[in-house]
């Protein structure tokens, strides 16, 4: 009997116990068991091995009956690609087109299994739905960029560019990156989440030159010009909190848009439509010296600020007064108009230097917690206590009082 069980537990088929206790088939089919135990325990080890990064085979398995292993089988299938990835792109889908997946899986197993395996393009609905614009309460979650890039990482571990491997799944993959990738209306809300994501001090020639490049070569196209005021606004953001009086924006631009000689003539279009949306004595410059000057003054020592302060801060006093119908609708000078407002007011203030998506005009300049009262803050409980030189207070309140 226990050369029997060795024998069992070592995957192979005797012949039968001592005495012939059972059937020569029920030991087979018991040897079967045991050997499938084996072939996973095996398939289990390389799935480990492989997710862990020890090794870069791909796990395998062969053909087998019992029903664990058929199990494990469809798991590590390499015909369909390894299946655990095609999560990726059930989460892609699921982001991008939450109502036609739900009706895509309410079809049944066979059902998803024909759509990832199927070549066809994707229908009207699906394209509908991922081109209407979101409403979602949800604005942390940048769902076409995520949405991107859970396709690309699907695409790299399944190997979908390797021609030696051959993956049904990788040309649904491909159709929903493509329609990512080159849809308008998609285009434009996938690469603005993007350049509001990073961070401002990431932004710099190799960031700027990628997104120039990427950019459509068309001269008029609208999607550019969405994607060229996206870039220009994030810039002026940027600026308006990191900036200095002694830099101004032209010059702050410059040193972090790629060299001309960098990039090809198409891009250097775009780079020279940025660089002309600035004009000296515009609106947005004005308002952006008034801005770096309220946001870098000292703090006073009186009811009073420092004669550079109090210039740049009443040119923009006069000029909000005085602006065009198409000023007025310039995101650019609505943001610093905010923007400088608030410093008036006395408010701690910032502008976050990325965002999960594009953001919403009330949601860029922000009020933070600072226990220390800003410069404004100060000066004005220096007027409020009358507090300063008495022979010159008076005059001091009159040329801050227009402001």
């Amino acid at each position: 009997m226990g050369s029997f069980v060795e024998k069992l537990a070592s995957g192979q088929s005797p012949a039968g116990p001592p005495n012939a206790c059972v059937s020569p088939e029920q030991v087979l089919r018991v040897a079967e068991q045991y050997r499938g135990m084996a072939a996973t325990s095996s398939a289990l080890a390389q799935l480990g091995a492989y997710a862990a990064g020890e090794s870069d085979t791909l796990p395998a398995f062969g053909s087998s009956t019992p029903q664990a292993e058929r199990i494990l089988s469809r798991v590590l299938s390499n015909r369909g690609g390894l299946r655990v990835y095609r999560r990726l792109l059930v989460e892609a889908v699921q982001r991008l087109v939450p109502n036609t997946w739900s009706q895509l899986k309410a079809g049944g197993a066979n059902a998803l299994e024909s759509w990832f395996n199927s070549s066809e393009p994707l229908d009207a609905a699906f394209v509908e739905e991922a081109k209407k614009e979101r409403t979602s309460g949800d604005r942390s979650d940048p769902v076409l960029s995520t949405t991107l890039r859970l396709v690309q990482a699907y695409e790299l571990l399944a190997r979908c560019n390797d021609p030696s491997f051959t993956v049904k799944t990788c040309a649904r993959a491909r159709q929903l990156r493509q329609l990512l990738e080159s849809t308008g209306p998609l285009t434009v809300a996938r690469r603005t989440e993007e350049i509001w994501g990073n961070e401002c001090t990431a932004i710099g020639p190799p960031v700027i030159a990628g997104w120039l490049v990427d950019f459509p070569s068309e001269a008029s196209s609208k999607v550019a010009q969405e994607l060229l005021d996206a870039l220009y606004t994030k810039m002026y953001a940027c600026w308006l909190t990191s900036g200095t009086k002694s830099e101004p924006f032209p010059r702050w631009m410059s040193r972090r848009l790629p060299a001309a000689n960098e990039l090809p003539q198409k891009s250097l279009l775009r780079r020279k439509e940025l660089e002309e949306r600035w004009h000296e004595g515009s609106a947005q410059d004005t308002c952006g010296k008034a801005a770096l000057a309220l946001n870098g003054m000292p703090a006073p020592e009186s009811c009073s600020m420092p004669a550079d302060v109090a210039e740049a801060a009443s040119a923009w006093a006069v000029g909000r007064t005085q602006l065009t119908d198409a000023d007025r609708e310039r995101f650019d000078v609505r943001l610093c108009d905010q923007f400088v407002t608030k410093l008036w007011q006395g408010n701690s203030i910032t502008i976050p230097a990325s965002f999960e998506r594009a953001p919403v005009f009330e949601e860029l300049v922000q009020e933070t917690e600072h226990r220390l009262p800003t410069s404004i803050a100060i000066m004005r409980g220096h007027c409020q206590g009358r507090r300063g030189p008495e022979d010159v207070f008076p005059a001091q309140v009159v040329e801050l009082g227009h402001l």
